[in-house]
């Protein structure tokens, strides 16, 4: 099923445009680190926001996502976090941002045993029909296949075995496929 994807690059999303991505995604960090961004209304605190905040803005997306994942990192409370993801997104009309809202939002839930909004189901959080990969290697492509977290590879994101690098994640839980032990 995966093997044709390996072998051709799609079409709708080309090297270069990956590429891109990853500099615009490079680039918003560092604004983020320096203190600059997008005028936020207000500051995400919900993937809800997020969605929001990206809305008529795609670009503004990883500062949004990096803001909220920050403070749902930081928040110690399981049922405060619990609430940071339980609200509906509205869909912003872009594919790709509503499929990694999805994917973050039962990812991150899975990841701290929370309840997984039924919202991260909705079609339009489950993505497109082309797969995304990080690199365009073949060899590395097999890796990310078997590498990625189960609420990514359903919605045909590939990538490395933890997608949010910068993640506090607890130590002694990793979210596996139900044939993993």
């Amino acid at each position: 099923m995966i093997t044709p994807y390996l072998e051709s690059r799609p079409v709708s999303y080309s090297d270069h445009e990956r590429e891109v991505d990853r500099k615009v995604w490079q680039f918003e960090e560092a604004i983020r680190f320096f203190g600059l961004g997008p005028p936020f209304e207000r500051e995400p605190r919900s993937l809800r926001d997020v969605a929001d905040a990206i809305r008529g803005h795609p670009d503004w997306y990883g500062c949004a996502m990096y803001t909220f994942m920050e403070a749902f990192f930081a928040e110690e409370s399981r049922a405060a976090r619990q609430v940071m993801l339980d609200p509906t997104p509205i869909p912003t009309g872009d594919w790709k941002n509503d499929t990694w809202i999805g994917a973050i939002g039962e990812h991150v839930a899975q990841r701290w045993n929370l309840l997984i909004p039924e919202w991260t189901q909705e079609e339009a959080f489950m993505g497109g029909k082309m797969p995304y990969f990080s690199t365009e290697f073949g060899t590395a492509r097999d890796i990310e296949i078997v590498e990625t977290p189960p609420a990514f590879r359903r919605r045909l994101i590939f990538g490395g075995a933890e997608p949010l690098m910068n993640a506090k994640f607890p130590n002694a839980m990793k979210v596996t496929m139900p044939y993993w032990n």
